[in-house]
């Protein structure tokens, strides 16, 4: 593969996983013939897809999630130029609600995802702890990863946080970042975390 077309949604996470992926597939040769953006909540995915076809990719890469994803695959494989064409998802969508949604249509994609972590007792726990809870398993596959950065992030809050004479509680923002980056050894369900900026 040697032409790639990249979609997102304009946000941070996903402008961020295309951009290096660009980056990447650039540097090993490759050659990006679309670099475009969808709206959140689009559905109509038309557009793109003729815009995707007159380029001639050899692969699509969306790091998108579930409900722009969703139809965006389906519409994808009905179009006759398009049916050959590779597919690679992000990691939000290496989840059952997502595979269920986009059936036969989804055969054959890839996803480009970090690797999930060691299943440890205490993540064995965790999952129990949630299918205890909730009655059903975890979605997806980064829950312990989330799990561990809301942890961090309760750890910053509660070493900052501090109540004024009427009990409002204050948070400061740049004490918040500098707790957050300078957390070290921090034992979380994925490992021992450090913070980087």
């Amino acid at each position: 593969i040697r032409k790639v077309a990249t979609i997102h949604d304009g946000d941070i996470y996903t402008k961020g996983y295309v951009d290096r992926f660009i980056k990447r597939f650039e540097k090993l040769g490759g050659e990006v013939v679309l670099n475009t953006v969808i709206n959140k909540g689009e559905h109509n995915m038309t557009p793109v897809l003729k815009a995707v076809v007159a380029t001639k990719a050899e692969l699509v890469f969306v790091p998108i999630f579930n409900d722009e994803a969703i139809p965006l695959v389906k519409q994808m494989r009905k179009i006759k130029q398009l049916n050959e064409v590779a597919l690679m998802g992000g990691n939000a969508l290496i989840n059952d609600p997502f595979v269920d949604a986009v059936g036969n249509a989804g055969t054959g994609m890839f996803f480009l995802s970090i690797a999930p972590s060691d299943r440890t007792p205490e993540l064995n726990q965790l999952v129990q702890d949630f299918q205890d809870n909730f009655g059903e398993s975890p979605q997806s596959t980064l829950f312990d990863f989330g799990y561990d950065a809301m942890n961090v992030l309760i750890y910053a809050i509660e070493k900052v946080a501090k109540s004024d004479y009427q009990g409002n509680v204050q948070i400061g923002r740049k004490a918040l970042r500098t707790v957050l980056y300078n957390t070290r050894q921090f034992k979380g369900i994925t490992g021992v975390l450090n913070a980087t900026k």
